[in-house]
């Protein structure tokens, strides 16, 4: 996971991810791990999708683990249409949330 957050940040100082950036401090933020998960920030645009798609395809093919689609999920904030945001999800294909919180089969 460390290649993971490397290959993130080296993508993020070529310009090639936009992380999003914190409204109090604005701080940017592209990633954070957390045990056994992970959780990806980046603006909302088709070209970033496919930088998120070559960058965990590049890692998959460095370390052969692979990302589970089934359990993963993408939560779009509330300034992206749905027509973009299915698109996007689509062409990760990983489905979209609206609640990170229970997005995983909890009650």
């Amino acid at each position: 996971m460390e290649r993971l957050g490397h290959l993130i940040s080296t993508m993020v100082n070529r310009g090639e991810w936009t992380p999003i950036k914190l409204p109090h401090n604005g701080r940017l933020l592209s990633h954070s791990f957390f045990a056994d998960d992970l959780i990806l920030f980046e603006v909302a645009l088709m070209e970033q999708v496919q930088v998120i798609s070559g960058c965990l395809e590049e890692f998959g093919v460095a370390s052969g683990q692979q990302v589970s689609r089934p359990k993963s999920r993408i939560f779009f904030s509330k300034n992206v249409s749905t027509s973009d945001s299915a698109n996007m999800s689509n062409t990760l294909g990983i489905p979209a949330t609206s609640n990170l919180v229970c997005s995983w089969g909890c009650q």
